[in-house]
């Protein structure tokens, strides 16, 4: 409301503009004549009345003239300055009005074209645009315009011959107008250009797209003539008396329904053949002669059974063999092939097929009528095949009775007759035939203690509307004795009462004769459970017994109460009960001191919450003492997994820890004494070097006197000075083998990771450059050496130097009798050894090899102190490792080892 007020404001506003710029020559002369009339007449009287003062009177009326002109310019001026503000006032607002009028040709909800003089499209509007999907800049201008809106040249042609016969005055008239993507629309367009014609076009039109309109009419046709088919195909089928009769004349409605002169059905088995096909009289033949199965190719109802989808193929002389359909449609003459399949329930149970000699359009409601026609095809096909089948049950089910020898009855209560089978004649020892069945004759049969029950069972399932079941006897004339079960069930009217009943009966006299054997096997079982269970109570005694002497302390608790199921007496005692049957059915809270429960509940909840087996050790202090215990707490699971309680079993291990401790005291007091003793042996060895320089360095100075003076003669003398200097020598061997055994004791370890292969390297160079050695290995009889592939070790590099130089030092000297290749390798585990082929030893003294100042052979056949191989075991043990040898006499020694993980520091 408040928009239409501002809209006629504006509107009034620009009228009174347009009266004022109509108006504008007379108001300026007017107001001219107005003011020059009233200066002229009374601008003597003013300034007579303004002006007192002569000379000043004189003054004025000299320049009136000038003052009258610049009042007249004043005025003029501004009537000129509010008429041109009021032309650009009206200037804008007509802008604006052709904007609005702009805006709502282009956005309005129909299409809006025009032609200019040129026969050139002028306007196309936005909804133009959508329906078409071509743009304003490819329409607007563009001569070809209507070609591309109507490609095809004989239409457009048709249309507008028809256009300039009919003239600018037409209503609703409806152009296949083709969009941009090729889709072809239907535009309802009005043209009354000749009755409202608009400056600047020749023509213009209102387009509304009524394309849904056209399908929804087509759509509805087609479901009219769908509805109208199927009808006429119902009639059939309740007038045929057979589905090939039926199939015989719905192909011919289909025919003619269609225009398709040539329809065909087929109906599969189970096993996707052939069973029924049926076809109009102008199904062709191939060119040989022989007629065909189906409709055109076997291939192409293969293809359509196989993938679910309808075939419709169109022959294109121009690709005659561009598959094997197409050729086989070439032969036959025909143009247009359909093959629709048939689906009940999901499954495909056959094909129809239509075929035209020339090339029909099909489109998709068409198609669409089709495949409704093929299902409700299926439909009845379905329905007879199902009828068959029943049929087939009902003679399957009499078989199944037959062979499982079952008898069948029916009694009308209201009539009291009975209908059975030849089974249930002769399972109540009847000759099928000879005797009416009724409800006596059974009942004669049935055994005297039995017919009370039964016919009570009997009125109890028809007044409570149940199942009827009972087992009873029935006794033949030959006296035999046979056991039945009869089930039945009431069929009821409207109003609730019994009308029939039917039921079946079966001989189940094996199974009773297997009961009472199961019976008598029951009672044989029980009496051997009796036994049995006084053995398990006897076991269970035993076992409570054994339990009762071991030392450790065994309990069961629940997962939920944190109870006790079982115990022994000793868990008890730690308990505060004198027994097991006194701490039976108490939690653990009932039992021990709140703090210790509650470490014990806590412990048991990990077990119950995880679901596997706690190892711990612990001490708890209680009325009785401080205990050790080392225990296990085991979760208990049934079957599908589920912790329902734990066992456990504590050991006291108090007298353990008391020794772990000892030992420990132990320990401590031996690594003291140990350190006092290498501390001394350094002091020896550092305290016995000086008396025995001066030993050596005296008998050296007196040898070299007694030679100067020639007193040096008397080979006694020179055999003890040589002893002396001989054993002085020896002696500093042993002191620095000594200091070499205390410092391996007292170095601190630096574990780095040491390539062996490089170090034995290094250790052979060393060995080869000290010709003066005992050992050296140069000359001509210089051993070879094979080093196989070395790991790298993490441990302490000078240790492990000197571990190869003593080792490879002590092969050296021990192959100096029969030179050898000396073999330095790693087996697979990582195992290191180092083999020689020398003089060896016999195993037995292996034990002492590795002791200090131990020798297998004497100095005068091999030099060395003795000890070298315990450095070299005090080194090997410093890394975690072991040491071992082998060795036989003649044959060689192999010296093992094997570093630990970490090396120990000291």
């Amino acid at each position: 409301m408040h928009d239409e007020s501002v809209h006629f404001k504006r509107r009034r506003s620009t009228g009174l503009q347009h009266r004022s710029l109509t108006w504008l020559p007379l108001k300026l002369a007017s107001a001219y004549f107005i003011i020059a009339a009233l200066w002229i007449l009374g601008s003597d009287f003013w300034l007579g009345t303004l002006v007192s003062h002569p000379d000043s009177l004189t003054s004025f009326q000299s320049i009136k003239g000038l003052l009258f002109v610049s009042v007249t310019t004043l005025v003029l001026y501004g009537l000129s300055r509010r008429s041109l503000r009021l032309q650009q006032q009206a200037d804008m607002m007509l802008r604006e009005s052709e904007e609005r009028l702009r805006l709502i040709l282009q956005n309005m909800p129909v299409m809006l074209s025009a032609f200019d003089d040129q026969n050139n499209m002028s306007i196309w509007n936005h909804e133009c645009e959508r329906v078409t999907g071509y743009s304003a800049a490819e329409i607007i201008g563009n001569p070809q315009a209507m070609t591309l809106l109507y490609p095809e040249a004989t239409y457009r042609q048709q249309m507008v011959a028809t256009w300039a016969k009919r003239g600018n005055n037409y209503r609703d008239w409806e152009w296949e107008m083709t969009c941009s993507d090729g889709n072809v629309k239907t535009v309802a367009w009005s043209n009354i250009a000749d009755c409202f014609p608009v400056p600047g076009w020749l023509s213009w039109g209102i387009g509304v797209d009524v394309t849904d309109r056209k399908q929804t009419e087509a759509a509805l046709h087609a479901r009219n003539r769908e509805v109208l088919t199927l009808h006429k195909i119902s009639e059939i089928t309740l007038k045929a008396q057979s589905l090939k009769a039926a199939f015989q004349d719905i192909v011919k409605e289909i025919s003619a329904a269609t225009a398709f002169p040539i329809v065909a059905i087929e109906l599969y088995d189970a096993a996707r053949q052939v069973m029924v096909f049926e076809g109009t009289e102008g199904i062709p033949l191939l060119p040989d002669g022989k007629p065909i199965e189906v409709p055109v190719t076997q291939a192409s109802s293969r293809t359509v059974v196989e993938t679910g989808q309808m075939l419709v193929e169109t022959y294109n002389p121009q690709e005659p063999n561009k598959f094997d359909t197409h050729r086989l449609l070439g032969q036959l003459e025909i143009k247009t092939f359909i093959c629709v399949p048939m689906t009940v329930n999901q499954t495909i149970i056959g094909v129809l097929s239509l075929a035209h000699p020339e090339a029909v359009s099909t489109k998709d409601d068409f198609l669409q009528w089709l495949t409704s026609l093929a299902n409700y095809l299926a439909v009845l096909t379905d329905r007879q095949r199902t009828e068959i089948a029943l049929r087939e049950n009902e003679e399957f089910f009499k078989l199944a009775l037959d062979f499982n020898r079952i008898g069948s009855w029916d009694w009308h209560v209201a009539r009291n007759e009975v209908i059975w089978n030849d089974n249930h004649a002769r399972l109540l020892g009847f000759v099928p035939g000879e005797v009416q069945a009724s409800y006596q004759a059974w009942r004669n049969r049935v055994h005297p203690d039995d017919i009370s029950h039964v016919e009570e069972a009997l009125t109890q399932a028809l007044a409570t509307r149940a199942d009827y079941e009972a087992e009873y006897r029935v006794i033949y004339p030959n006296e035999d004795c046979r056991w039945i079960v009869g089930r039945g069930r009431g069929l009821y009217d409207a109003s609730g009462q019994v009308n029939r009943m039917i039921g079946v009966v079966l001989d189940i006299t094996d199974r009773k004769q297997a009961e009472q054997k199961i019976q008598q096997l029951n009672q044989t079982l029980e009496q051997q459970n009796l036994v049995l269970e006084a053995l398990v109570e006897q076991r269970t005694a035993e076992l409570v017994t054994f339990i009762n002497t071991l030392p450790d302390y065994i309990f069961v608790i629940e997962r939920d109460t944190m109870q006790t199921l079982f115990c022994n007496d000793r868990n008890a005692w730690l308990g505060g009960c004198e027994n097991q049957n006194q701490m039976v059915g108490k939690t653990i809270f009932e039992c021990y001191e709140p703090e210790l429960a509650t470490t014990f509940a806590e412990q048991n909840q990990r077990v119950f919450t995880s679901g596997e087996t706690l190892h711990f050790q612990e001490h708890y202090t209680t009325s009785l003492g401080t205990f050790y215990f080392d225990t296990y707490k085991i979760p208990l699971k049934k079957p599908n997994g589920e912790v329902y309680a734990l066992i456990g079993s504590s050991r006291d291990i108090t007298e353990l820890v008391a020794a772990r401790q000892a030992l420990s005291d132990r320990t401590v007091e031996l690594e003291s004494v140990n350190r006092e003793l290498e501390s001394f042996s350094y002091s020896v060895s550092h305290d016995l070097r000086a008396p025995l320089r001066h030993i050596s360095g005296f008998v050296a100075a007196l040898r070299d006197r007694l030679l100067q003076n020639g007193h040096l003669t008397d080979p006694t003398a020179i055999h003890y000075l040589q002893i002396l200097q001989d054993s002085s020598h020896q002696m500093g061997l042993l002191i620095d083998g000594l200091l070499t055994l205390s410092r391996v004791g007292r170095r601190q370890m630096a574990a780095i990771p040491v390539n062996l292969n490089q170090l034995v390297a290094n250790v052979l160079a060393q060995l080869s450059h000290h010709p003066a050695s005992d050992t050296a290995i140069t000359g001509n009889d210089a051993i070879q050496f094979i080093i196989g592939d070395l790991p790298t070790v993490k441990g302490d590099a000078t240790l492990l130097h000197q571990v190869f130089v003593n080792l490879l030092d002590n092969a050296i000297k021990f192959s100096r009798p029969h030179p050898a290749p000396i073999e330095v390798a790693a087996l697979a585990d990582g195992t290191i050894f180092v083999r020689d082929r020398g003089v060896g030893f016999q195993m037995e003294y292996a034990d002492q090899l590795f002791g200090a100042f131990q020798r297998l052979h004497s100095r005068s056949e091999f030099e060395g102190t003795g000890i070298g191989l315990a450095i070299v075991q005090r080194i090997i043990h410093r890394h975690n490792g072991t040491i071992w040898v082998e060795s036989q006499p003649d044959q060689g020694t192999t010296f093992y080892f094997k570093l630990g993980d970490h090396p120990s520091t000291p």
